[in-house]
């Protein structure tokens, strides 16, 4: 997360990050609308959004004095907020 954009610069950095990790978020997330797993949301900004969470999270895991715990924590966050969004009939 710190070193990517260093050695790859941010512009080769943001097009892998569109291409794979950002890919895989709104694929997986297409796949969860279209099973009815969660409810009719835009899915592009949906997408945009979580991927920026976990990408948050990530960092927040780096810089923690105890990545264990905030690993925990990050999880929680995430858990609670895609159970925000999943459809509940």
């Amino acid at each position: 997360m710190r070193e990517g954009p260093v050695v790859m610069g941010m512009e080769r950095w943001r097009e892998a990050e569109e291409q794979f990790s950002f890919g895989i978020v709104r694929h997986v997330l297409e796949q969860l609308v279209e099973a009815g797993e969660i409810g009719d949301v835009p899915v592009e900004v949906t997408a945009r959004m979580m991927f920026a969470s976990l990408s948050a999270g990530a960092m927040i895991i780096a810089d923690a004095s105890d990545p264990k715990k905030a690993s925990a924590d990050v999880l929680a966050a995430l858990l609670k907020m895609i159970e925000g969004i999943r459809h509940k009939g």
